[in-house]
C-alpha cells in the first residue's frame, strides 16, 4: 500500500516570509505531499540565536498559513527548548506515524553542510530528504552529500510512497530571491518589507514592533 509523504519543513522563520512558503508549496505538488507541517526551531545548532523570539516565530508561522489546507505548524522543537537536533524531532515524528513516510525539505545550501548536524549519518533512517535545487545549477559540492546522493538518490517521486525513509529526490525548484537576513535589515532601516511576507504576518511585525 503506497501512503503519501509527509512533509517535514523545519526553520528558525525569523520571519517566515514568501520564499519559505513558495518552497514548501512547491514540494507538496511535486511530491505529491499529504500535507506540510512547518517546525520552527528553538536554537538551531548551525546559526545565531533567533532575533524574535520563539512565540513571535511560532505565531508568524501560524499566520502564514492560515487558509491553507496542507500547511499545518508544530511547536515540539520550542517546546523542547535548548538546541533543536532535527534527528531528537524526527524520531518522535516516526514515534507518532510509524507506517507514514516522512519527507524532510530543505535547499541546496542546507544539504551542503548536512555532515555538520547531530548525528547526520541517521536521519535517513527516519525519513526521506527533499532538495531543492535551481534547475541550472549543480551546487551540491560537499563531499558527504555527494555519497549520500549516490547511495540513495531516487528520480522517481512515486518511489517516497513505497519507503517509509531513506530516499534523497532532487526537486528542481526556482526559489524566490528572499531571506530573512534582508526582511530584518529593511525594517530596522524602516523600509517597507510587507511585499515580503504574508499579509498577516507583516501587521503582526508591526504591531509587536520586531526587528525594529
Amino acid at each position: 500500500m503506497q501512503i503519501q509523504p509527509i512533509g517535514i519543513f523545519g526553520g528558525t522563520f525569523d520571519p517566515i516570509h514568501f520564499g519559505h512558503i513558495h518552497l514548501a508549496n512547491k514540494m507538496l505538488q511535486l511530491c505529491n505531499l499529504q500535507k506540510i507541517i512547518l517546525i520552527p526551531c528553538s536554537q538551531s545548532p548551525l546559526r545565531n540565536q533567533p532575533i524574535a523570539s520563539t512565540e513571535d516565530r511560532l505565531n508568524m508561522a501560524m499566520l502564514a498559513i492560515e487558509g491553507m489546507a496542507h500547511f499545518f505548524t508544530d511547536n515540539r522543537e520550542i517546546k523542547r527548548a535548548g538546541i533543536s537536533y532535527a534527528i531528537e524531532t524526527l524520531k518522535s515524528l516516526r514515534q507518532e506515524n510509524k507506517n507514514t513516510p516522512l519527507a524532510l525539505i530543505m535547499a541546496t545550501d542546507v544539504f551542503n553542510r548536512f555532515d555538520e548536524w547531530h548525528e547526520w549519518q541517521k536521519i535517513l533512517d527516519f525519513t526521506h530528504l527533499l532538495i531543492a535545487k535551481r534547475p541550472e545549477v549543480g551546487q551540491i559540492t560537499n563531499t558527504h552529500a555527494l555519497e549520500l546522493l549516490r547511495k540513495h538518490q531516487t528520480t522517481d517521486t512515486q518511489e517516497l510512497q513505497k519507503k517509509i525513509s531513506g530516499l534523497i529526490y532532487l526537486a528542481n525548484i526556482n526559489p524566490l530571491p528572499i531571506t530573512a537576513t534582508e526582511i530584518r535589515a529593511l525594517i530596522k532601516q524602516q523600509k517597507d518589507a510587507s511585499h515580503l511576507v504574508a499579509p498577516d504576518v507583516w501587521q503582526y511585525i508591526c504591531k509587536n514592533h520586531l526587528y525594529i
